[in-house]
């Protein structure tokens, strides 16, 4: 079994266009409702188009606190996915820090829709200069 991220935008296009530029990925398939976003032949994530008939759309507390969720990305290409990150503007929630119990360095933004993204660096890029 894998995990396969889903979340409701409000802007399937924007988003889809914001997510592949920050993950330096392509999309895949995708209709007037949704978008995978792949990279190395696997599903990063989903995106799927708010519509009136969503229980996203028509519940504001799922709107507005996305309940405490979290997105968590280990990514091989740290620097690089923070310059994009800085390059679209993103709200940074956190800026690059050295996580002390993971050895890790990561950064807390928000996406276009408010939902919190969470970037760690393996283990071999700490160090490296940006």
């Amino acid at each position: 079994m894998q995990p396969r991220p889903l979340i409701y935008v409000r802007d399937l296009e924007a988003s889809s266009r914001w997510y592949q530029f920050l993950f330096d990925c392509g999309g895949g398939q995708s209709g007037s409702d949704h978008a995978l976003l792949t990279g190395d032949g696997q599903v990063i994530l989903e995106l799927r188009a708010c519509g009136p008939d969503d229980r996203f759309s028509a519940d504001q507390s799922l709107r507005s606190n996305r309940n405490g969720l979290a997105l968590w990305f280990e990514t091989e290409e740290f620097h690089a996915t923070l310059y994009r990150a800085r390059s679209l503007e993103a709200v940074f929630l956190e800026e690059p820090n050295l996580n002390l119990q993971s050895s890790q360095l990561e950064f807390r933004i928000r996406d276009l829709d408010g939902q919190v993204l969470v970037f760690t660096g393996q283990a071999s890029t700490v160090g490296k200069t940006a």
